[in-house]
């Protein structure tokens, strides 16, 4: 009888032993993928329902009650959030459980508060672009909520990574940005790739991609030849970095998509507009693309003053082996063969010298100086 108790005390120690070797790993959960996904797009009721089925899924996972419970915040439906909270506490690994009583905390004490304690539990566990993510959208719904824009600001600030190696990719804002360059206390960044697509100066006559290549299609055969180029000249004349829509666009709109503390880190550059000359029969420098030895002078403006800008072709030259493994072609500042065009870069990274400015298919891919945390 002794020797039957003592191997079913073994027995049971081995699988106490066995159960404690074991570290609590998350399984793959798309609805909980999903969940975040419906939260940056502020479906909170759709994002409701994927934590839900997450908790079904993984019901160890800290991160789907802490999606669920952003979600219910925002909803104001606190007393659900603190019953989801109070479940979380029962099912998640010993380590995370004061995380959560924690979060409980702050929601009983304000949404406000849950919003922070949330995105301080997110950042702790190593999720800082969820955490961001979290205080972004709570901050522009909220604005009143000083201590979820004062956090929102203190981690934007803090977010950027190491940029101290040149061709890194660090994230800032809501981008990842390829390091080209540091010139102690700043940073030059590109981004990784193109934003968007949009016209080098306005264009009128095309609100749209899809305008522009239906007018192609249907036109460009004939049209091409007789009035297509010259159209963009008498449209705009002879446009210059300082005078185009882009650069409005970029140091307005985008710029005012960052945070204080962001902007507080993005360095008013002063820019140099310089002319592009090609003597005639001159051959371009390696990385250039032309299908002929004409010559040209044309004018790059007056210097500028920009937080946001887009590359010269001195500075893609400059940097042309971390240019290439964009999706599509992307604009330069610097004024193309004729006045009315525009240099830009090819996927490949090769500089090309044409491209008309109000090419609505004309991609984006912004750059500027970011001072190192």
């Amino acid at each position: 009888m002794k020797k039957l108790l003592s191997l079913v005390l073994a027995a049971a120690l081995l699988l106490t032993l066995a159960a404690c070797g074991k570290p609590y790993v998350p399984v793959p959960n798309p609805p909980l993928v999903l969940g975040e996904k419906y939260l940056a797009d502020l479906d909170y009721e759709q994002a409701l329902l994927q934590f839900d089925q997450a908790i079904e899924i993984d019901p160890k996972n800290p991160r789907n009650y802490l999606g669920k419970v952003d979600a219910l915040l925002h909803l104001d439906r606190q007393d659900e959030a603190l019953n989801i909270l109070e479940a979380g506490t029962k099912n998640v690994p010993k380590e995370q459980r004061e995380d959560l009583q924690t979060v409980q905390a702050d929601v009983k004490a304000s949404a406000e508060d849950g919003f922070v304690g949330i995105a301080r539990i997110y950042e702790n566990l190593g999720w800082k672009e969820i955490a961001l993510s979290l205080l972004r959208r709570a901050a522009a719904e909220f604005p009143t909520m000083q201590k979820v824009v004062d956090a929102l600001n203190l981690l934007a600030g803090a977010i950027v990574d190491d940029a101290t190696t040149i061709g890194s990719t660090i994230r800032f804002g809501n981008y990842d940005w390829i390091v080209l360059d540091i010139q102690e206390p700043y940073a030059l960044i590109l981004a990784k790739d193109v934003i968007e697509q949009r016209a080098y100066d306005g264009c009128e006559a095309f609100s749209s991609k899809n305008e522009w290549q239906l007018w192609f299609e249907g036109n460009a055969s004939e049209e091409y030849k007789t009035g297509w180029e010259p159209h963009a000249l008498s449209a705009h004349g002879a446009v210059t970095w300082e005078s185009c829509t882009l650069r409005k666009y970029l140091n307005e709109e985008f710029y005012n998509q960052f945070t204080q503390a962001e902007k507080n880190r993005i360095n008013l550059s002063e820019l140099k507009n310089s002319d592009n000359i090609r003597l005639y029969g001159q051959a371009l420098p390696p990385g250039h693309i032309h299908d002929d030895l004409q010559e040209w002078h044309t004018y790059g403006g007056n210097d500028t003053s920009d937080y946001i800008f887009l590359l010269s072709l001195a500075e893609a030259e400059e940097y042309l082996s971390l240019l290439a493994g964009a999706s599509s072609w992307w604009w330069l500042r610097s004024p193309g063969d004729l006045q009315y065009k525009v240099a830009h870069v090819y996927p490949d990274g090769s500089l090309v010298h044409w491209g008309c400015i109000d090419d609505v298919i004309g991609s984006v891919r912004p750059a500027m100086y970011i001072r190192l945390v």
